[in-house]
């Protein structure tokens, strides 16, 4: 039980870095007059593909606690599951709320 709580300590640490990383990525695209002039695809590409790299991590992660549930019926790394991928989906709806906010505005103009 002790190596399951180690394991989600890791994997909360690396959604985190994760989070951390897309969000810096994200902010590259939230100003659409300044995205004009900047590898805009290639970030919005890059984007992507971390997203993806995260749902690889994320369904390996629910692997093991899928595991860990029919082994020892350990609950708790669920929940911390459930938790890490609700923190994913607010973080890419807060993305793209950000980005149709700056679309809207754009089109103002």
């Amino acid at each position: 039980m002790i190596n399951a709580f180690r394991q989600s300590k890791f994997w909360i640490a690396a959604n985190i870095v994760g989070m951390g990383v897309y969000f810096y990525m994200a902010c590259q695209t939230w100003n659409i007059d300044s995205a004009l002039g900047s590898p805009f695809p290639l970030i919005q590409l890059c984007q992507a593909l971390w997203l993806l790299l995260y749902v690889a991590v994320n369904l390996t992660w629910f692997i093991f606690v899928t595991v860990g549930i029919c082994r020892w019926r350990a609950w708790r790394p669920l929940i911390i599951w459930i938790s890490g991928i609700a923190l994913w989906v607010c973080a890419v709806q807060y993305d793209r709320h950000r980005f149709s906010i700056e679309v809207e505005e754009a089109a103002k103009l």
